[in-house]
């Protein structure tokens, strides 16, 4: 028929279709990999005994997935200024969250290590008055 829309459409699903296929390439490589870093990192916390060790590995293996899904939607270059924006928003909101829970589980041993430090100073302060 040599209709110039339908020819236009193939030629353009033909080159696309590398970046789908590289797209699945990082899928599955990218599941692969997280599958593997997950059980790594649920023998080594179980081993250092680590008492969710579970959700710590389901959530290495769940952050990978979703840095995978984002790197195949930018490679299939489906909106990728909303992918890396979503992507930046999402990791972001991670750190904070995880930074502020150190912070906050964290202030009893801060204490501590002020404590002790301070002690030192006086025992040093006390040592040298002698002299």
């Amino acid at each position: 028929m040599n209709l110039k829309a339908i020819d236009n459409l193939i030629s353009q699903f033909l080159f696309y279709l590398p970046r789908v296929i590289s797209a699945l390439m990082i899928l599955i490589v990218g599941y692969i990999i997280a599958g593997f870093l997950s059980r790594a990192t649920l023998i080594a916390a179980v081993n250092s005994g680590y008492h969710y060790a579970k959700i710590l590995a389901e959530a290495v293996r769940l952050l990978l997935l979703v840095l995978t899904l984002a790197m195949a939607l930018e490679q299939l270059q489906i909106a990728p200024g909303v992918v890396v924006a979503a992507f930046s928003i999402i990791f972001g909101g991670i750190v904070l969250a995880l930074s502020i829970a150190f912070g906050v589980g964290g202030i009893d041993m801060a204490k501590r290590i002020i404590e002790r430090n301070s002690e030192e100073k006086r025992e040093i302060k006390r040592d040298v008055e002698h002299i």
